[in-house]
């Protein structure tokens, strides 16, 4: 093994450091330093690493964790990294010999948007990656993507892309920039685009590094000071990097080790996880050093395989220390309750009638269930919800209101929703001598009634901390998860 060698900052090639200028690569500062061996694996996660290229010079890397890509420059297959930066990024990920591998799980697609070529305009360079953000998607099937630069302003075709990624299920990393001593305001993008996971430096002990910027794009952090990588210098195999760059390279890596447990991780689930398990040194749940803290790998995918015993850990807006997770995971083991989208629950929005409908006839066990009439004008015979109307109405659990409609997207109040269990349970009423002791007895509903005592007797429903009842207020999905897992 040779041994490591300082470097210069080329400003000429790399830009210095996220600049001002419009595109701009992370810096890179060499040093001595001890690496480490790692163990070869198999099981692969492809990262598209939109760069300079990948060149295993002194064949230190795994040359099946190399895979064919792209010059979008040349607009040709040659993915020889005639600058250095993507192949100090690629050793990182997929480790050499000598240096352990960030991810065991990871193979590299390199798709170059950058290298040596005088005529090539800077304008090019956004087009270009651009295009190798939806050829990684729809050519090589890449899951998650590492772009190690920015530009310092909006664009909409680099958001456009960036949006197609994230409907597509990739996961996309990104270096904040590395301005922060020279121009701290600057803010680069496709780091700043709120599904981009933007990544900042910290050094050995945990702290910012003092290049990395410190603004809202920062939304983890990772090391990225004195990073051992493979060389292409002929004097060196190895060389130290230090730069948000290089801590892209751990997050991508950890987001193919998510993806190598649980390949149906949405993008939003995987920030998810990377953002909850991270590692901070205060009470902060956030500041724009170190984002929502530094990532811990061992911790992530503990929390990743924690998802398949607890169901509610997949939703991003349901966090394991609420009052309702409990409550909102035995709902959906059960059965009785789907999130609003597929990675978020929506623990505080109002439950609507439809979505009660759904409910109960999920907690009646009852399966298939085809209407073949309309039974309220207002539910179309193509709605999610129709069959679950029909048969909470001809069950007796729901009814309509005058003029035939039903009002789906209604929201329902906390009597109405204990007059549905009611209905549902079979029961018949509460022994007179129950008493309801709340300040607003006298709001409740004259037909809700003994269904609120009912389920005020089961505990199914409490009262306020003010001894309220609170009756015409509207429900969340979340108390009604707490009711329906209760009765």
């Amino acid at each position: 093994m040779k041994k490591l060698f300082h470097i210069v900052l080329l400003a000429a090639i790399l830009a210095v450091c996220f600049t001002s200028a419009p595109f701009a690569y992370a810096s890179d500062i060499a040093d001595e330093a001890e690496l480490f061996s790692n163990d070869d694996n198999d099981a692969y996660i492809k990262i598209a690493l939109i760069d300079t290229g990948v060149t295993d010079k002194h064949a230190l890397m795994d040359p099946d964790k190399i895979l064919t890509g792209r010059n979008y420059v040349f607009n040709n297959e040659d993915t020889e990294d005639r600058v250095g930066h993507g192949t100090y990024i690629a050793s990182i990920i997929i480790g050499a010999e000598g240096i352990a591998a960030a991810s065991e799980h990871a193979a590299i697609v390199p798709l170059v948007y950058y290298g040596i070529s005088p005529s090539m305009p800077e304008g090019s360079m956004v087009t270009f990656m651009c295009s190798a953000i939806y050829d990684a998607i729809d050519v090589y099937g890449c899951r998650v993507i590492n772009i190690s630069a920015g530009i310092a302003s909006d664009n909409r075709q680099l958001k456009a892309a960036v949006e197609y990624a994230e409907s597509m299920g990739a996961v996309v990393v990104s270096a904040v920039g590395n301005a922060n001593e020279k121009t701290p305001s600057a803010v680069y993008y496709p780091a700043a685009y709120e599904s981009v996971i933007g990544v900042g430096a910290v050094d050995g002990e945990g702290k910012a590094a003092a290049f990395s910027q410190r603004n809202e794009s920062v939304m983890i952090a990772a090391k990225g000071v004195n990073i051992p990588s493979v060389s292409l210098d002929d004097e060196s195999d190895y060389m130290l990097v230090s730069g948000t760059s290089y801590s892209t390279a751990f997050v991508s890596a950890l987001a193919a080790d998510l993806l190598s447990q649980n390949g149906d991780l949405t993008p939003a689930q995987i920030r998810h996880i990377i953002t909850a398990t991270a590692k901070r040194s205060d009470e902060k749940k956030y500041d724009t050093k170190t984002g929502y803290g530094v990532i811990d790998k061992d911790a992530a995918m503990e929390y990743c395989l924690d998802m398949i015993s607890k169901k509610a850990l997949v939703f991003i807006d349901v966090r394991e220390d609420s009052w309702y997770f409990e409550a909102i995971d035995n709902a959906l083991s059960l059965g009785y309750m789907n999130g609003v989208k597929e990675d978020r629950f929506m623990p505080d929005a109002c439950l609507t009638r439809a979505m009660t409908a759904a409910a109960l006839q999920r907690k009646a066990g009852v399966g298939l269930y085809s209407a073949d009439t309309r039974v309220f004008k207002d539910v179309p015979y193509e709605a999610w919800y129709k069959d679950a109307v029909s048969w909470a109405y001809n069950a007796g659990v729901v009814t309509g209101y005058a003029g035939g409609t039903f009002r789906p997207d209604a929201y329902i109040t906390r009597e109405d929703f204990c007059v549905m269990l009611y209905r549902l349970s079979g029961e018949e009423g509460v022994d007179d001598s129950f008493v309801m002791s709340f300040s607003d007895s006298a709001e409740i509903s004259q037909y809700a009634y003994d269904a609120v005592k009912w389920a005020v007797s089961r505990r199914i429903i409490n009262g306020t901390d003010k001894g309220e009842f609170k009756p015409k207020s509207y429900i969340t999905r979340a108390q009604a998860a707490a009711m329906l897992t209760r009765g």
